[in-house]
């Protein structure tokens, strides 16, 4: 994106970008491509125009020496935040990883204990 307008023959760039990422992965799985079952190769204008997300960002940028990422908790009573622009960061694990710190913030130690005791055993799900 070059003053937040398209680039002429965007696709075939992506396609190139795209070869670049196949190639390195293509070393340690060289399958890879028989693999797929959807293709979607994105751009910062991609994550723009279908996450909202401010110019194709992929969560904040955050440097190092400014500090870490705000945890769940937030000024407002009962309004907490998860995500990739929250704590641990940015990535699908992390996101999970930030709704189970934000979960285990809002009951005690004895109390999540006492909730998972409700979950179904292992071999009941067989």
């Amino acid at each position: 994106m070059k003053g937040g307008k398209k680039i002429n023959n965007t696709s075939t760039k992506k396609r190139e970008k795209a070869e670049t990422l196949f190639r390195a992965i293509e070393k340690i799985i060289p399958d890879l491509r028989d693999r797929i079952v959807l293709e979607m190769i994105g751009t910062p204008l991609t994550h723009s125009r279908f996450l909202r997300r401010y110019r194709g960002t992929y969560g904040p940028a955050i440097a190092a020496k400014e500090g870490r990422f705000p945890g769940c908790k937030t000024p407002i009573k009962g309004l907490y935040r998860v995500g990739d622009s929250t704590l641990p960061g940015i990535g699908v694990p992390a996101v999970a990883a930030s709704g189970i710190l934000c979960a285990n913030s809002l009951v005690s130690r004895p109390e999540s204990v006492g909730l998972l005791s409700l979950l179904p055993s292992a071999s009941s799900l067989q």
